[in-house]
């Protein structure tokens, strides 16, 4: 799956369009929707504190508290 956001109305409109492209023999379309719902609710909002704290604190996050509250 790629996902190519457009940011160029970001600044005045506040929205970033996305596009994304599935390789059906990688990811169902069902797959596909759930990960996009996933980006659009960690990035850029409040919880994006799990994935910084997943990339750059890997020891600090708790996997397992983290599959509990998942979506």
């Amino acid at each position: 799956m790629s996902v190519h956001l457009f940011e160029e109305l970001l600044t005045a409109k506040a929205i970033a369009p996305m596009r994304s492209e599935v390789v059906p023999e990688r990811l169902t379309n069902a797959e596909a929707e759930h990960l996009l719902l996933l980006v659009r609710r960690y990035y850029g909002t409040p919880s994006y504190d799990k994935v910084w704290m997943f990339n750059h604190a890997e020891k600090r996050f708790d996997l397992d508290a983290y599959l509990k509250t998942c979506p």
